[in-house]
């Protein structure tokens, strides 16, 4: 009988070499793949994620004008400081009429006529009620304005933050507009300034009495 020949076959053909070359080849392939969704899902959510929006910065009120037109109120003679600080606007009275005689010494102003501008009828309410409002409605930029008026040995303050007055009034102030025939006029002053109970219900809800 003749002898089968041992033949040797080529390494790479044998069942083992392919084997373990699968044990090596697998986490590599497999591995690339979970990156590659990984990246994918990451990309995802990025791309899912709402814009910020931007802050609409508030404009800010001119010093100088705000100066200039609220020295003009009634009783301006007899203020003593007008400032804007981070929109919010503050005027100050003199606490009497020698303060203020002191502070503007060349003044020609008498003391009946400092005592005219506050006790006739009910002039401090007026002012406290009337001209906040009008600042308001004047500088859409103001976010509140506030103002002492020393008198009589009394301190009259208010502190009238835009949003209160108009959840209070019912409407926008700054919407209102000046003038015999506007609606400054006919929706607030006639109503509220010049309405006894009506001015006294504002006056004992913002102003404060010291």
């Amino acid at each position: 009988m003749a002898k089968k020949e041992n033949v040797n076959k080529p390494f790479y053909k044998k069942w083992w070499v392919w084997v373990i070359a699968a044990i090596v080849l697998f986490p590599i392939v497999g591995g690339g793949g979970e990156e590659e969704t990984t990246e994918k899902a990451t990309t995802d959510v990025k791309e899912e994620q709402p814009k910020e929006e931007k802050k609409e910065e508030l404009k800010a009120v001119d010093q100088e004008a705000f100066k200039s037109y609220a020295s003009n109120i009634t009783g301006g003679t007899f203020i003593k400081n007008i400032s804007v600080t981070d929109n919010k606007g503050l005027v100050e009275y003199y606490g009497s009429f020698e303060e203020y005689k002191q502070a503007n010494p060349n003044s020609n102003l008498t003391e009946t006529d400092y005592k005219g501008y506050f006790e006739t009828g009910d002039a401090i309410e007026k002012i406290l009620v009337s001209e906040n409002t009008r600042l308001l409605r004047q500088f859409p930029e103001l976010t509140a304005t506030s103002m002492a008026l020393p008198y009589g040995g009394k301190t009259y303050s208010i502190d009238l933050e835009r949003k209160e007055v108009n959840e209070y009034l019912g409407f926008k102030v700054e919407e209102l507009t000046p003038g015999a025939d506007g609606s400054w006029n006919k929706v607030f002053n006639d109503p509220i300034v010049y309405d006894d109970a009506n001015r006294k219900k504002f006056f004992g809800k913002f102003v404060e009495v010291k």
